[in-house]
């Protein structure tokens, strides 16, 4: 039983962390981006600066600044982050080429001795 699970886990390592990485690409940069239009869409300033205009004026940029700032979300992954997920997928895909070719060299042996 625990050499079955190694082995799922041994194949399937790449794949599940290629997914996670595709998964967390697709939320940086296609769900934060729409997120961020409808928030920035539905964000009414001149409502914001009307409910201010009798503060202090240092107040009143330090408020625009929060008030404004907040709605837009940041990246969830660093850049440093996508370059390492990328070194660590590119070396696997390689490893993972190398393997297949040392596979089909094996079995090509084994077949030509077969028929020799």
């Amino acid at each position: 039983m625990k050499s079955k699970k190694l082995d799922i886990i041994r194949n399937y390592w790449r794949p599940s962390v290629a997914f996670i990485y595709l998964f967390l690409n697709l939320i940086d940069y296609a769900v934060r981006p729409i997120l961020n239009y409808i928030l920035e869409a539905n964000l009414d300033i001149s409502s914001i600066a009307a409910s201010i205009k009798n503060l202090d004026p240092v107040v009143q940029v330090k408020a625009m600044e929060l008030l404004t700032s907040t709605h837009l979300m940041a990246p969830i992954l660093p850049e440093f982050f996508h370059v390492a997920f990328g070194a660590i997928l590119g070396a696997a895909a390689f490893t993972r080429g190398q393997e297949k070719i040392a596979y089909i060299k094996k079995e090509r042996e084994i077949f030509e001795s077969r028929t020799n």
